[in-house]
């Protein structure tokens, strides 16, 4: 391929492949020779280090979209800093680099395009709002992209300070669509859960019993496991039953893949509610125990700023009520749901090419 335009993109573990995975994959398709980084290790999280094996064996899967590209193995970030300079390519792909890439940003000759993951995005603000953290001006991306203007007006509320030069409303994470595998027909329910002690023993216990009841009716029960921070089973007599699933192949994501299967999902305060959302896969969102709260719990971000603003029109379920209504069983909510919003597992006919659209943004604006 002629005349290819060369653009950098910097992947640091394999939870960053569903960000930067699907304009790798555009790129050829809009006259980009994509430049990759993959950094070795990922410092803390060694669970999430990339494979080479695995990289090697998706860019084989997908020859026939990546046919022109250089990959380039590196141990931190400036070694990447180096490279870019010796090939003379100065603009650059990354997750949140305002946290994860703040060398990269502070290179005033390379340009740094920020692909905004969600709750983390606004975790990482709020970090910088509570000076948890400190940003410098310096180490500010040149462009961030988000989901959409809820994420990025809630941003900019918590970094007033926080000055980018351009704001663009779309992001790649769910071209993943175009390559997710439809599972075995059968009836699938899925669980995310969150940190544990967050949830009361009442909602636990329900919640389990319910899970039981699914197995035993021939569902397909499937656990999204943490692996920082796992669900233990305490009043479930089946859980042995369930598909436990705790590691990310990183692209397609796991997670996106198991909720587009799904015909429920039930999580608590986090990016899965939106990507069911998204998705029209019915959701239950389970509340918090309110003496989690009195006993100084620590809650997380989402509920602490975002709960009356972006949960509001979820199913938000509780042992005392759901939406305000009267008291309701989480078996009845689940029939109701999965009843009136029945989910068509149709994705694998959708084709978002919102990773196309970006990249032709840039190019134009390069021209």
């Amino acid at each position: 391929m002629k005349n290819l335009r060369s653009i950098c993109f910097l992947i640091q573990g394999h939870t960053f492949l569903k960000s930067i995975f699907p304009l790798v994959v555009s790129s050829n398709s809009c006259g980009i020779e994509p430049i990759i980084f993959c950094l070795r290790f990922r410092q803390g999280k060694s669970y999430d280090n990339l494979s080479k094996q695995y990289i090697d064996n998706l860019l084989l899967s997908l020859k026939k979209q990546i046919k022109d590209y250089k990959i380039f193995w590196v141990d931190n970030l400036e070694q990447v800093r180096k490279i870019m300079g010796q090939i003379k390519c100065f603009d650059i792909f990354c997750q949140d680099a305002n946290h994860h890439a703040k060398l990269l940003c502070s290179d005033k000759e390379i340009r740094v395009m920020s692909i905004c993951m969600f709750f983390d995005t606004l975790h990482y603000a709020n970090r910088i709002n509570k000076k948890h953290s400190s940003i410098e001006t310096s180490s500010i991306p040149d462009s961030m992209y988000f989901h959409d203007d809820f994420f990025e007006k809630k941003f900019t509320s918590l970094c007033s300070s926080f000055l980018f030069k351009k704001k663009v409303f779309t992001n790649p994470y769910f071209d993943q669509l175009n390559y997710l595998k439809k599972f075995e027909n059968k009836k699938t329910i899925s669980f995310f859960p969150a940190s544990q002690k967050l949830i009361s023993e009442k909602v636990q216990q329900e919640l389990e019993n319910y899970l039981d009841q699914c197995d035993a009716s021939g569902c397909r029960v499937i656990i999204k496991q943490r692996k920082k921070d796992p669900w233990v089973f305490k009043f479930s007599n089946r859980n042995n039953n369930f598909l436990s699933i705790s590691h990310e192949k990183g692209f397609p994501s796991t997670s996106l893949e198991i909720i587009a299967n799904s015909d429920l999902v039930i999580s608590s305060y986090s990016t899965v509610a939106l990507e069911s959302k998204f998705l029209n896969v019915p959701n239950i969102n389970l509340d918090i125990g309110l003496e989690k709260l009195n006993n100084g719990v620590k809650c997380p971000l989402a509920l602490s700023f975002l709960k009356n603003e972006c949960f509001e029109t979820f199913d938000n379920y509780n042992s005392r009520n759901h939406n305000n209504h009267s008291s309701i069983s989480i078996v009845e909510l689940a029939q109701f749901l999965m009843e009136k919003f029945p989910n068509q597992k149709k994705f694998e006919s959708v084709k978002c090419r919102n990773s196309h659209v970006l990249l032709k943004d840039l190019i134009s604006e390069k021209s």
